[in-house]
């Protein structure tokens, strides 16, 4: 009777060792790199199929910027691109605007900016349906660029 209980213990204290092995492994498998970004909504859109925003500078001060916003068929956008300047309180302020309207909105400028400021491009565009109807408004900023 010893000898079967002896037994037991065992393969109850193996079985109890491989679930925790188990266990472990699987939690790894589901575990996330910093660099991935958890919980951050995104966003739905009813007439966007797509939007994005970028912006480089030259040496020389020229601010390359682009932007685009492109509508699924039925929907068209009056859109705008804006280079802004981030003031000392952390604030995005306008610096020039240029703008597009149409089922795609295509954006491809250069502007001279000062030295000693951050700059982005964001493109804003109202969205509105074949009978006119405004459906939505998508907004989507570039990363920013210190100048």
């Amino acid at each position: 009777m010893k000898k079967y209980g002896c037994s037991l213990r065992r393969i109850l204290t193996t079985m109890v060792l491989v679930l925790c092995l188990a266990v472990l492994l699987g939690l790894q498998a589901f575990a996330i790199s910093p660099e991935e970004k958890v919980g951050e909504p995104v966003p739905y859109y009813i007439g966007t199929s797509t939007t994005s925003a970028s912006i480089e500078i030259s040496p020389s001060g020229e601010a390359a910027c682009w932007g685009h916003i492109d509508c699924y068929w039925g929907y068209t956008t009056d859109a705008a691109m804006r280079l802004q300047w981030k003031n000392e309180n952390g604030v995005w302020i306008d610096y020039k605007s240029w703008y597009a309207e149409g089922r795609a909105a295509d954006f491809d400028e250069t502007w001279n900016v000062p030295k000693g400021r951050t700059y982005r491009v964001k493109v804003v565009g109202d969205i509105y349906d074949e009978d006119g109807n405004w459906v939505e408004i998508v907004d989507v900023a570039s990363g920013s660029v210190k100048y």
